[in-house]
């Protein structure tokens, strides 16, 4: 069931490259999070970061961030994506933005202005003063209605300043370094405002809710934990639940979290919420020859290779920075792996597609696992080996660079 996504703001973190957005956001959603406030971050650029980004050691974070191409298709994709939330969104474009690009923050309601104090590039062409990107951003907004409701100077030191609390958000935050939480009065009064702004979400989303609803947040707390999922936390997380049954889940965790509740559904439907999507099930993909995987028609930046041991499958599945679009999975692809042995499943992928991945081998491997980046390995999800291997299990595994 979807939502009417007029209910749900965009709000665009804004600014020219470098000045801290990407630790901004991530320090955001962290902070909203804590507060329990609906809302989802958008990336809107092809890098395929993610939350992890900020959490994983930093050299592997370089050598995993895939820089793909701001292509038309792209950039449409991005829009619609955001026009059609069925979540609150904070929105991250990257920093520079051609003419094209600028149908992104024309889809955003709101946005927040992040200008490094001096800026050391800019947005739209060579870097001048901090008051010269203002302005530009200034104009470039205004001109598609987007309110603005933070200004920001990103500096690497002094103090962080709050000047002004209402209407806009103004101020100074410093040191928005990668693996650094932003802080400071300026930083949670932009928390404040946002949860402001996000809070009538919750009322639309319970409207909108399936039967059988797994929250994730509420089986945290039965388990008593402390908002951070544990592999170790799987096999009791599992144990309360009926398997082969119909469910569905809301609300955030790893990949693995919902791999292990999909599997221990199958082959009973298991259905997802998603930020843009609104509720979905995994979809089925085709399976083709290895020898014609090559030639099938296929969605820009889709890719599958696999790597083969004594005991295992690694399936490493790319998409190079693009969207890949699940009304489209006829052009998803899976080559045939060789049957009766473990699957490794690595990628940054969005959740419906480690899904439908790990559901189409569910009856032809051993044992099925989905790599984390910031876990250093990969959690068994599914296992006919439990003794060996059961689920839970921690597997540790380097990503291939």
């Amino acid at each position: 069931m979807d939502v009417n996504n007029a209910q749900f703001p965009a709000v665009l973190i804004a600014g020219p490259p470098h000045s801290g957005k990407s630790v901004l956001i991530y320090s955001l959603t962290q902070a909203l999070r804590q507060q329990g406030v609906a809302h989802y971050v958008f990336r809107a650029c092809p890098d395929s970061e993610g939350d992890w980004s900020n959490e994983a050691d930093q050299a592997l974070v370089t050598t995993l961030r895939l820089k793909g191409a701001w292509t038309t298709e792209f950039v449409g994709q991005v829009t619609e994506t955001i026009q059609r939330r069925q979540l609150p969104l904070l929105v991250d474009t990257g920093g520079r933005l051609t003419p094209e690009q600028e149908m992104i923050p024309a889809a955003c309601t709101h946005a927040i202005l992040l200008i490094a104090d001096p800026p050391t590039q800019s947005a739209f062409g060579a870097a001048g003063s901090y008051e010269q990107e203002r302005a530009q951003w200034h104009e470039l907004l205004a001109r598609n209605h987007v309110t603005v409701i933070g200004e920001i100077r990103s500096r690497l030191g002094g103090q962080d300043e709050l000047s002004s609390s209402y209407p806009v958000v103004s101020g100074a935050i410093t040191n928005l370094e990668r693996g650094q939480t932003a802080t400071g009065a300026a930083f949670f009064t932009l928390v404040s405002r946002l949860a402001q702004l996000f809070a009538d979400a919750e009322a639309a989303l319970a409207a909108s809710r399936l039967p059988l609803v797994l929250e994730l947040s509420e089986l945290q707390d039965q388990l008593g934990g402390t908002g951070t999922w544990h592999p170790e936390q799987i096999p009791a997380l599992l144990h309360s639940i009926s398997p082969g049954r119909a469910l569905a889940i809301y609300g955030r965790g790893p990949n693995w979290v919902y791999g292990a509740l999909a599997m221990h559904a199958y082959p009973a439907p298991v259905w997802q919420f998603d930020a843009s999507l609104g509720w979905i099930s995994a979809p089925h993909l085709p399976i083709v020859a290895p020898t014609v995987f090559a030639s099938h028609t296929k969605q820009p930046g889709w890719d599958v290779r696999f790597a083969e041991d004594d005991d295992k499958i690694v399936l490493n599945l790319y998409r190079h920075g693009q969207i890949l679009d699940i009304r489209k999975v006829d052009q998803l692809p899976l080559p045939d792996i060789p049957r009766g042995k473990g699957l490794l499943i690595s990628g940054p992928m969005p959740f419906w597609l480690n899904l439908a991945v790990a559901r189409q081998f569910a009856d032809s491997c051993r044992w099925i696992a989905l790599f984390q980046p910031p876990l250093g390995g990969a959690v068994v999800i599914k296992s006919q080996e439990s003794a060996e291997l059961p689920v839970g299990h921690f597997i540790p595994y380097e990503e291939e660079r």
